[in-house]
């Protein structure tokens, strides 16, 4: 085995040595330099510098300065997409505000560029829990967990506020105040821990429902509702309700 600094012989004890050395010489360099690397982007975390990827409707100039999308219109539909929030409470009220006027809503692709799509409760409440929004630079609001899935993926999951490694206010040019941004967040988490309240196990009632409450859709896994017109069935609203129907 050679280097340019010589040839050794991993047959010789001599040769055994010091490629054993040389190994664990490189390691510590890769340690060192791997410490050194992290440390210089926590650095530029902390003073908001650092170049993350934005989400639609703000993007960077020349100069790298952050700057509100060119285009007017991505900037009236995000602004649109806070105040109908903002009034109407839900993320399903403001997809059904938004289909009913045949509207749609800008997402970068995995290309960086703005394209328009329909609107559903994922993409929405992505936008909504974005703090860029808010011009905001954070860094750390996800984490990497160690159960993977059975293709062997990482799964990565979203941290709570409260565990943000680090926040840099005003650092964006912003579409809502901080303040609001928070309430927003309030209201996002208490719809959900009432959505999760309504799909816990329920109990067997009298009437014709006698199965309202423990009836599970065999595609999605969501809990059935009864539907008494047209007949009564027990009907999932799921995807409905996901999509704004």
């Amino acid at each position: 085995i050679g280097d340019r600094d010589g040839i050794y012989d991993p047959g010789s004890a001599n040769g055994r040595l010091l490629l054993g050395l040389k190994g664990t010489i490189s390691e510590v360099e890769l340690h060192t330099l791997r410490g050194r690397l992290t440390a210089g982007l926590r650095s530029k975390a902390e003073r908001g510098e650092l170049a993350l990827l934005l989400p639609a409707g703000l993007e960077r100039d020349a100069n790298g300065v952050v700057m509100k999308d060119s285009n007017q219109e991505v900037q009236d539909r995000i602004a649109l997409i806070f105040s109908a929030f903002w009034e109407l409470g839900t993320v399903g009220k403001v997809i059904r505000s938004l289909r009913d006027r045949a509207l749609t809503i800008p997402r970068r692709n995995r290309f960086g560029d703005v394209v328009w799509r329909v609107p559903t409760a994922s993409m929405l409440a992505g936008m909504l829990k974005n703090p860029a929004y808010a011009g905001a630079f954070v860094y750390g609001r996800t984490q990497s967990c160690h159960a993977r899935y059975a293709s062997g993926k990482i799964i990565s999951r979203r941290r709570p506020m409260a565990e943000w490694k680090i926040v840099v206010k005003d650092r964006y040019p912003a579409y809502l105040d901080w303040e609001r941004y928070e309430r927003i967040q309030t209201m996002l988490t208490d719809n959900h821990a009432e959505y999760r309240r309504n799909q816990t196990r329920g109990a067997p009632r009298d009437g014709a429902a006698v199965l309202q409450g423990i009836v599970w859709c065999g595609r999605c896994g969501h809990k059935m509702g009864v539907e008494y017109k047209n007949g009564n069935r027990y009907v999932c609203n799921f995807l409905a309700r996901s999509q704004g129907g």
